[in-house]
């Protein structure tokens, strides 16, 4: 099991790994539930842009692995 110090360092690496592309998002917010699940909130007009869902896909996959 991953503890949250480790979970909050491989998170800090992915999104470190995708900062130019995060920069057209906006901010962003990373939530981390009782369950351990990462979730990443993003603003509503990230929906509307085929670009910045391909770079979150990507983020999702890599947080998944």
């Amino acid at each position: 099991m991953t503890t949250l110090d480790e979970t909050t360092r491989l998170v800090e690496d992915v999104l470190e790994q995708h900062k130019e592309a995060l920069g057209a998002i906006g901010p962003m917010f990373v939530n981390r539930d009782l369950y351990g699940r990462i979730r990443l909130i993003v603003p509503e007009a990230v929906h509307d842009d085929p670009e910045s869902k391909d770079v979150l896909s990507a983020l999702a996959r890599e947080l998944a692995d």
